[in-house]
């Protein structure tokens, strides 16, 4: 159901406002904004620097972002301000194929939350020294020391890029950008090109936990990850299928079950049924529908300390999620054991199936690693009993629901 090349077909009817300039640089760098308004204007004054063209693709942002840079740099930069939000996949596809029609040689990609680290605000400057097109250009991100994301602080040679296409905008968000990685990197095996990734020495960053309580996310997530393992199986693809899975179908029947909260599992129902009917098409349609979806606890008091702080007052608790063991927490020594507590990432997400074992918590719901901040709220399980119920039974269903299904993933497998 994935092409292997995709385009955008009519890409300006796609268009709200435009500021076009005349094409002056053989290279474009690509931003994405969607009601980001304090980062792109920070990230604005570092692109105001480079000498090359430069793409901000504003998401149908309500915060007055595209207004602010057209007063600010209507003379500087090309902008496009689409008539909807078309998803972090929609916007990358739309720049980059403007980009590619534009007949530029190289293809910059970043968005405004990917911002550099304090002391290397001259990324940009810096990767354009390098560009050539035997070379993919990456820079670092913090956690694991090179460039973990597709479209983070990449420079592409657009000759690839016109091979493999765009990104897929009905992908909407999520493992899109696996997706669009998967077929660059394909064209570069198919063809042998001989394609160096060049790693230069300059940091950013890119929240991975951001604060709030939505669902809204877990459809695109559950959906895309199928949709996207299936176009491009690994060695273990059952495996893989049945982790995620379970992973997925477990946190949902818990949060039926503990909270009598309908709205993961109802997110659930209709991600997995789009996936099996190789349905794409109903992005605004679920968005509508699960864009309210909360899963918030009754009582929290939310709290703020630096990296330093959180150490000296939760060292004795253990951390239980991957999305707080990188590089940066690497000199904190948290305990070991679990006797104390835990420490954990979002309530609302997937990570609590596994945090409701325990009895005292830490919900960290946002990690600022620009100022070396954690925002998080203490909480007590007071019904431990009812939640190792609850988890050992969701798990249990899962599995048996999962292995119910592995004959219809195996068909459709082979039938891919």
């Amino acid at each position: 159901m994935l092409p292997d090349k995709y385009y955008i077909k009519n890409l300006s009817s796609y268009f709200q406002k435009t500021n076009f300039l005349p094409k002056k640089s053989n290279i474009c760098i690509i931003i994405l904004n969607y009601n980001n308004k304090k980062c792109i204007l920070q990230l604005a004054k570092y692109l105001d620097e480079v000498d090359c063209d430069v793409l901000i693709v504003d998401n149908n942002s309500n915060d007055n972002s595209y207004e602010e840079l057209l007063n600010n740099y209507k003379d500087k930069f090309n902008l496009i301000q689409t008539n909807d939000n078309l998803g972090g996949a929609g916007g990358f596809g739309l720049g980059i194929q403007w980009v590619i029609e534009r007949d530029y040689e190289y293809c910059f990609v970043s968005e405004e939350d990917a911002l550099p680290l304090k002391g290397d605000e001259d990324i940009f400057q810096e990767m354009l020294k390098y560009r050539d097109k035997n070379k993919i250009i990456v820079a670092k991100f913090y956690d694991v020391g090179l460039n973990s994301f597709n479209l983070h602080y990449t420079i592409y040679p657009t000759y690839i890029l016109k091979e493999a296409g765009t990104v897929n905008k009905d992908l909407f968000f999520r493992a899109d950008d696996q997706e669009w990685g998967m077929r660059v990197r394909n064209v570069i095996k198919s063809k042998n090109l001989q394609i160096e990734n060049y790693v230069v020495d300059r940091y950013y960053t890119h929240p991975l936990i951001k604060q709030g309580f939505g669902l809204f996310a877990n459809y695109f997530s559950i959906r895309n990850v199928f949709i996207v393992y299936l176009k491009y199986p690994s060695k273990n693809f059952m495996f893989d299928y049945f982790i995620n899975f379970t992973k997925y179908c477990s946190y949902s029947l818990f949060t039926k079950i503990f909270d009598n909260n309908n709205a993961p599992l109802k997110q659930f129902y209709y991600a997995f049924k789009d996936f099996l009917f190789n349905d794409l098409t109903k992005n605004k349609l679920r968005i509508e529908m699960f864009q309210k979806d909360k899963l918030e606890p009754k009582n929290y008091e939310l709290e703020t300390l630096s990296f330093d702080e959180f150490y000296d007052r939760f060292q004795k608790h253990k951390v239980i999620t991957s999305s707080l063991k990188n590089k940066h927490f690497e000199k904190y020594n948290f305990s070991k054991k679990t006797y104390t507590g835990v420490i954990s990432s979002k309530y609302n997400g997937v990570a609590r199936i596994k945090s409701l074992w325990y009895k005292n918590i830490i919900f960290v719901e946002e990690v600022n690693f620009i100022d070396k901040k954690i925002s998080f709220f203490k909480y007590k399980n007071k019904n431990i009993f009812k939640s190792r119920f609850s988890i050992i039974v969701s798990i249990a269903i899962s599995v048996m629901i999962g292995l119910f299904f592995m004959p219809t993933i195996m068909f459709k497998k082979i039938k891919s």
